[in-house]
């Protein structure tokens, strides 16, 4: 592994880190905390050992609630209460965030893409603190660490040619679990798993891929079937989360009078509300609703998904396009500003005051920095895409075909491509499209953009040194003449 864990880190490198870390650290210190945690991820930590048989299981109880808990057990141990909880969990999203940057940074180093991945880490730790996601307590800051660090192991991994096999296979276990964790988090990343497997078949040892593909894949089920066999203790019933009818429903619903127009539980619906098309499942309860009250929501919502999406297939995957566009144009916003909705356990009516004296100018700098980067986004987006595109074709084009076997950036580009709009059509296809949703696939686009970058350098440099050399032995012919 001497080639990509063993390089010494420069000094821009460190100096970078250095900033990146402070930087963290005063907006840690400076801003304020949000106190109301939305969709269930902070409490999910209070289910880890408890059981309530046939209770909801809407918000999984998986890596967010392992890191709530521990942070838990740290502030009891202090003799702390809640809201130390809160600024302890703040501290611990930066802490994350940096660590997102700083794997970001590695994936690019494993891909000799150093420059770019300076860049690119500062920009995504910036604009993510622009967001002041880590000062609430949403999934998305856990998911992008998780995320990033995947894809770390998996570049190290097919970029480390002397790797040996306890190396390769602690490396394997590793991504297993960490794809693992992020699969029970969000689902949508399991799409990376037969991605990788077949970047590393063009670049790996047959025997290796194999290894890799049965021990990942194993450790991957290892993890999701133990959180549904806890969920079997939890709740009665095996399951990684019982909120797919109302996910699905929020997808269906902006079309549901034209998909439901044949189902008698939709027209009972109907009759108690009757502009129904376009509601959110929330917005719903059938227990108000004569002829629907015995069933809860999530049994009403499953059946009218399934009577969706089997009776209009094809308008069900038109509306998962048409949300997979919507989010890939889409920054995530502000969500770190949230209020109070359903839970908020300090009962209070303000946000958590900084632990510091707050820093007007750093906020200022966050508020303008998102606003310009809203700006930028869907025109960064579409362009590094494209220009992915045209550096493939121009490797494909300009590369002789002995070095097509040892370039690995256009791989890396398509693998990457491929896992980034297989998730995002998912995520469409699955949920009710928020820009937030597009957090978890920043570190996977700015890898798209640097490699599309460094193809393009590489080749410039490639062809213009051949056209240097050949307008030298011109002229050196041209002088030999004329002697």
């Amino acid at each position: 592994m001497q080639s990509n864990m063993a390089q010494k880190w420069s000094r821009t490198e460190a100096i970078t880190g250095a900033i990146l870390f402070l930087f963290c650290l005063l907006v840690a210190l400076t801003q304020i905390v949000n106190p109301f945690p939305h969709d269930g991820w902070f409490a999910s930590q209070y289910r880890l050992l408890e059981r309530s048989p046939g209770a909801d299981n809407y918000t999984p109880v998986s890596v967010p609630a392992l890191l709530y808990a521990l942070l838990h057990f740290i502030a009891a141990r202090f003799g702390r209460g809640l809201g130390a909880e809160f600024y302890l969990g703040s501290l611990a999203h930066h802490l994350m965030l940096f660590a997102s940057g700083v794997f970001l940074y590695l994936s690019h180093r494993c891909l000799k893409l150093q420059n770019a991945g300076l860049f690119v880490s500062v920009c995504l730790v910036v604009f993510i603190e622009s967001t002041l996601m880590p000062q609430a307590f949403w999934s998305e800051n856990v998911t992008l660490c998780l995320m990033s660090a995947v894809l770390f192991v998996g570049f190290l991994i097919v970029t480390t040619p002397a790797l040996g096999n306890k190396s390769f296979f602690a490396l394997t276990t590793i991504f297993g679990l960490l794809l693992g964790g992020l699969t029970i988090t969000r689902l949508t990343p399991c799409t990376i798993l037969p991605g990788i497997i077949l970047l590393y078949f063009f670049h790996l040892p047959r025997a290796r891929v194999i290894c890799f593909a049965l021990l990942a894949t194993g450790v991957v089920l290892v993890v999701v079937l133990a959180t549904m066999t806890a969920n079997v203790y939890r709740y009665g019933r095996f399951e990684l989360t019982n909120s797919a009818g109302r996910h699905l429903w929020n997808v269906i619903s902006v079309r549901s009078d034209e998909m439901l127009a044949g189902s008698r539980e939709y027209q009972l619906l109907k009759r108690g509300i009757s502009d129904t098309q376009g509601k959110f499942w929330w917005d719903i309860d059938p227990g108000k609703i004569e002829g629907l009250k015995h069933l809860a929501r999530e049994e009403l919502f499953q059946i009218l998904s399934k009577q969706a999406i089997t009776s209009h297939p094809m308008t069900f995957a038109a509306i998962g396009m048409q949300n997979t566009l919507w989010l890939l144009a889409s920054c995530p916003g502000r969500i770190g500003l949230s209020w109070a909705l359903h839970y908020n356990p300090l009962r209070r009516d303000t946000m958590l005051p900084p632990l510091v004296d707050s820093f007007p100018v750093l906020e200022h700098f966050l508020e303008l920095f998102h606003r310009m980067a809203a700006k930028v986004y869907p025109y960064a987006v579409y362009g590094a895409l494209m220009l992915g595109f045209l550096a493939t074709s121009a490797v494909a084009i300009f590369s002789t075909p002995s070095a097509k076997k040892e370039v690995t950036l256009p791989s890396a580009w398509l693998f990457l491509v491929g896992s980034f709009f297989s998730m995002l059509y998912l995520t469409g296809q699955i949920e009710r499209p928020d820009g937030r949703y597009g957090i978890l696939h920043l570190p996977l686009l700015l890898i798209i953009s640097s490699s599309a970058t460094g193809m393009l350098t590489r080749i410039w440099a490639k062809t213009s040194w051949k056209a240097l050399r050949g307008w030298r032995l011109l002229e050196k012919e041209k002088t030999a003449r004329s002697v």
